[in-house]
């Protein structure tokens, strides 16, 4: 049997200042985090999957880039298209929001 391969797909982010609501603590590069994410096609009948984010970039706008990709093998990801926006929760309050500009890549 074939060994399973999720999707990974590279994003810009603009986050949230923490004068906007967003975290207090920056980001740092190579941090690695898991949280939910909606997309804007999302259907409310998928439900809410989790997502792994590696931090690439983050810049003194709070901007960046992001590795990123379902953590589950069974998740929907016909959203991890290029183009496709998304928002990236902390709870249950937006902390950024990102558009996926690379989606040609694959992880083991």
């Amino acid at each position: 049997m074939d060994e399973y391969k999720s999707k990974q797909v590279i994003s810009y982010v603009k986050w949230l200042t923490p004068e906007q609501g967003g975290r207090k603590k920056p980001f740092e590069i190579g941090m690695t985090f898991t949280t939910p994410a909606i997309f804007t096609d999302f259907d409310e009948s998928s439900g809410l999957w989790s997502v792994n984010f590696e931090v690439m970039e983050f810049n003194n706008d709070y901007s960046g880039m992001l590795k990123m990709n379902f953590l589950f093998n069974n998740a929907p990801e016909k959203y991890l298209y290029k183009g496709n926006k998304f928002s990236i929760l902390d709870g249950p309050k937006c902390i950024g929001n990102g558009v996926i500009v690379d989606d040609t890549r694959l992880v083991e």
